[in-house]
């Protein structure tokens, strides 16, 4: 499942790398993030001089929560972060508590981003390294093409809806686009040649209606 936070109060509880790196994560997906921290590191600091995220520069009280999306618990202390993890979900947030697997209703994947394609890689919080070690191996593997592609057929899958497709004729095209191979095209001959195959392939398949 993929959590749209844009525009969604988050709060990140916690002042180090780790609170820094949920925080960066929160802010790329849109989200408004409060950060509450006796002690918070300069990148805390760089991020909230800069105006992109709210800082509390104190210790965690049991109403930060209020209103939150979602809660991170990255104190550092097992015991401080049971207490966030507990006024959270009072508070009807869901939580994130750091290095607990057991105690979190969601976990952050190791992300791969090829816009708007996003591969996720998770060991379920159980070993956060070695998901970001498959995610870089598979950077290798998935070049910015997939990228290119997804924004090829997401047009193709909007025009098909303003031409009011019906939804079996458009799954079934959008399966046959997705088998092409359009990436490796697009990685050997570019753009143009991509689109090219893939608007003969719907073509073939609307016959008039696509033109």
């Amino acid at each position: 499942m993929s959590l749209r936070v844009d525009g969604r109060r988050c709060l990140v509880v916690g002042g180090g790398r780790t609170a820094l790196r949920k925080a960066r994560a929160l802010l790329k997906g849109g989200a408004l993030v409060r950060v509450v921290a006796a002690d918070p590191c300069r990148g805390l600091k760089s991020l909230a001089g800069a105006g992109r995220l709210e800082l509390k520069a104190r210790p965690y009280r049991k109403n930060d929560a209020a209103g939150a999306l979602l809660v991170v618990a990255a104190e550092g202390d097992p015991d401080a972060n049971s207490l966030v993890a507990s006024d959270a979900r009072e508070a009807g947030a869901l939580v994130n508590v750091v290095d607990s697997p057991s105690l979190c209703d969601f976990i952050f994947p190791a992300l791969l981003e090829r816009a708007p394609l996003q591969v996720a890689v998770s060991t379920s919080g159980e070993c956060p390294a070695f998901a970001a070690a498959v995610r870089d191996e598979l950077a290798g593997l998935i070049g910015p093409e997939y990228g290119i592609v997804a924004r090829m057929l997401a047009s193709v899958r909007r025009r098909m809806r303003r031409l009011e497709v019906p939804p079996r004729k458009r799954m079934a095209v959008m399966r046959e686009l997705a088998g092409l191979g359009l990436a490796a095209v697009v990685r050997r001959k570019g753009r143009l040649a991509g689109r090219q195959v893939a608007e003969r392939a719907v073509s073939s398949r609307l016959g008039g209606l696509w033109r």
